[in-house]
């Protein structure tokens, strides 16, 4: 082959490369304007939570399918969700407050509300053994529950009523939580962020 000829074809290779422009792999539809959205780990299943729009709050995801698995009412504005580390729950907080949604269920059966209480949630958090939830919100708390059974273990209240909380995390061992928000309201209002030792809330050395 001639010289020439190899420059051509290696010109030509460039120019359809160049030409080709980036696109997803696959573009899921959702009816909604999308607030919050997580991936379990192990690399499966999308959530992805949406304003509001009559039951359809809440999507899953099968990545490995291409497929949607289904929808659900998960409460308007959904501002945040978690996975828990096993990929079985899944919690979602709303302004409706918080709810725990079992992936097992191919209809997305709410199967916990006990967190439903803390109204106007933004921010919720599973801890790393996926045994316990955290949730704050406009309230100006967090409630700390059992993943599975919704009994509450600890609160943390912040001073006030016109206080938020707009950021929840448990620390990698477990034994503490970080929260973070606002004080007040309007011009006089600041930021905050807190370090909590779990045995503070609860009694106990570290959540089992």
């Amino acid at each position: 082959m001639l010289f020439a000829e190899v420059v051509a074809i290696s010109v030509s290779a460039i120019s359809l490369t160049m030409a080709r422009e980036p696109a997803p792999r696959i573009q899921f539809s959702v009816p909604d304007m999308v607030y919050s959205i997580d991936v379990s780990q192990d690399g499966r299943l999308v959530a992805a939570g949406s304003r509001g729009n009559g039951s359809e709050t809440l999507s899953l995801f099968d990545i490995e399918k291409d497929q949607k698995r289904w929808t659900a009412d998960a409460g308007n504005y959904v501002w945040d969700l978690a996975f828990s580390p096993d990929g079985k729950i899944l919690a979602v907080c709303s302004e409706g407050g918080t709810k725990i949604f079992s992936i097992d269920q191919t209809d997305g059966q709410v199967v916990l509300t006990g967190l439903a209480a803390l109204q106007g949630g933004l921010d919720v958090d599973i801890s790393a053994n996926g045994k316990w939830i955290a949730s704050g919100g406009y309230a100006g708390k967090v409630l700390i529950c059992n993943s599975r059974k919704g009994d509450p273990i600890g609160t943390i209240e912040v001073a006030g009523q016109r206080d938020s909380i707009f950021g929840v995390k448990f620390c990698a061992e477990d034994s503490k939580i970080v929260v973070g928000g606002m004080l007040g309201r309007g011009p006089e209002r600041s930021g905050f962020v807190q370090i909590w030792d779990i045995a503070e809330l609860t009694g106990r050395p570290a959540l089992p």
